[in-house]
């Protein structure tokens, strides 16, 4: 079986959509022109599902091509957090405190260092900027110490992906230089 997807409102091609196989319980998702190829039998059940739009489902009979058009879900989404690799909970569920720092903050308080526009946006958290001068690292405490030894920063996830933040050289009182860290390459 293979065939198109796209979405009612501007018959544009759809990528992403999860194609179930009810029967068997096999899958695939539609490539970046909405095409998708999946092996069926006579009793295959296909269901079209994707985020926002409503789901559909299909019996397979003797067709070997279905293109199908999904509808938007007149259903809101309500604000996910994600509070581990993989797990999502709502955030009226959470038994602790989400912070959100939206972007027109970070734009208004103007530094070197993108992380020195946090200071005094999030409960406990504490930022210092070095005496290193423009693209020195910051110093980032978030609700007490984060090891034995007062060294480490906190995990910086942006869009999914951890970044390193890890402080590339050090100023002291005998010399050395504060090359920056990894949160200051961001603009």
């Amino acid at each position: 079986m293979k065939g198109k997807v796209t979405a009612s409102s501007d018959g544009l091609a759809m990528p992403g959509v999860t194609i179930l196989d009810k029967s068997n319980q096999t899958g695939t998702t539609t490539d970046v022109d909405g095409m998708y190829s999946i092996p069926v039998t006579e009793q295959s059940v296909l269901v079209f599902s994707f985020i926002g739009f409503t789901s559909q489902e299909f019996t397979v009979g003797n067709r070997t091509e279905l293109n199908v058009v999904l509808d938007e879900s007149a259903s809101d989404l309500s604000e996910v957090v994600v509070v581990a690799l993989g797990l999502t909970k709502e955030k009226e569920k959470l038994g602790y405190s989400i912070s959100t720092v939206s972007s027109d903050v970070m734009d208004k308080a103007r530094e070197t260092n993108v992380a020195n526009s946090l200071a005094g946006q999030v409960a406990g958290l504490v930022v210092k900027g070095t005496n290193g001068g423009p693209g020195g690292s910051s110093n980032i405490v978030l609700r007490g110490l984060p090891s034995i030894s007062g060294t480490g920063s906190p995990l910086f996830v942006i869009n999914g992906v951890p970044m390193d933040n890890t402080q590339r050289g050090s100023a002291g009182q005998w010399g050395g230089s504060d090359n920056g860290d990894g949160i200051g390459n961001l603009s």
